[in-house]
């Protein structure tokens, strides 16, 4: 015959530390789980924050750039396409802002945070401005005016026909 078998067990203090260790490490994961979510949380907001800065500067160049000219104002820059005003910028209170002249549209905030805004006049020009400087937490952006096709085409166009014109000449 088979001797008897016998078990050990567990008293009721060894289960008690099991459920202790047990509890610590369930708690320790959480708060991880906790941390982490915080931690993806704020960088989902600060990539938001830099998209939606992004974008406003993607806005603010093509301003620049479909303007024929800009002219300064003691309180604002304006903006105009075709000899007209279509729009204008103020900074006030470290925030740009883009007024339409259109009726009906609201004025849209640009750029937060501006320290410093600067124009900067053609060099050939100085009556024409050239680009315009904005501090924006201590990055420098400058946007400056598009290349105006129409001014590039007829000097392009005027070259040939000087080259054109001293060939006939020969």
């Amino acid at each position: 015959m088979n001797p008897p078998r016998s078990f050990s067990a567990s008293t009721l203090s060894e289960l008690l530390i099991v459920m202790v260790l047990i509890g610590i490490v369930l708690l320790s994961v959480w708060e991880g789980f906790t941390l982490f979510q915080r931690l993806q949380r704020r960088t989902q907001e600060k990539l938001e924050r830099s998209l939606a800065q992004a974008d406003c500067l993607f806005r603010l160049e093509s301003l620049f750039k479909n303007s024929d000219s800009l002219r300064e104002e003691p309180d604002r820059l304006e903006l105009y396409r075709q000899g007209e005003m279509r729009e204008y910028l103020r900074v006030k209170d470290s925030v740009l802002t883009v007024f339409r002249t259109a009726e009906g549209i609201a004025p849209d905030t640009l750029l937060r945070g501006i320290t410093q805004c600067r124009i900067v006049s053609h060099p050939d020009f100085p009556q024409r401005i050239d680009s315009l400087l904005l501090t924006v937490d201590s990055v420098v952006l400058k946007l400056g005016m598009g290349p105006r096709l129409e001014e590039e085409a007829l000097r392009q166009a005027m070259q040939l026909e000087r080259n054109y014109a001293e060939d006939e000449d020969y």
